[in-house]
């Protein structure tokens, strides 16, 4: 097993176009989803203008038997 950690930062923008990718988000309707991406962006803003995301990929190798 080998894990790859890393951080991608994200802009209000940038960060926007993520959340709109997520099925459950598109499933809102334009007007709630709007008002997510607001409040978001708000508080994007508060916090100098990016979002950090930690993410990780976890790959599996093995030998057949």
């Amino acid at each position: 097993m080998r894990q790859y950690p890393w951080t991608d930062s994200y802009t209000t923008d940038r960060y926007a176009d993520l959340l709109r990718s997520f099925s459950d988000h598109r499933r809102l309707g334009e007007e709630r989803l709007d008002a997510l991406l607001q409040e978001a962006n708000a508080v994007i803003e508060t916090h100098g203008g990016t979002i950090s995301r930690h993410l990780l990929a976890v790959t599996f190798l093995c030998k057949p038997t």
